[in-house]
């Protein structure tokens, strides 16, 4: 399972930290709005492929469940 979800989940740690490299450079916004916008725009251009969906989905439902807690 691991294995199926790792491509995903390495393009959502790319985005996680490059909206926290980008709050340097764009204080008034935070990071969570960045990386909001950042998959927005990478999820429908870029990262597109199908073998990424498994990860991306794990990081939006469990990951993101357990930030928010």
């Amino acid at each position: 399972m691991f294995i199926t979800i790792l491509p995903g989940l390495l393009v959502s740690l790319f985005i996680s930290l490059l909206s926290q490299f980008l709050t340097n450079f764009l204080p008034q916004l935070s990071a969570a709005l960045i990386a909001i916008l950042l998959g927005m725009l990478f999820g429908n251009t870029l990262f597109i492929h199908p073998r990424l969906n498994p990860g991306t989905q794990f990081a939006e439902k469990r990951l993101l469940e357990v930030a928010i807690v």
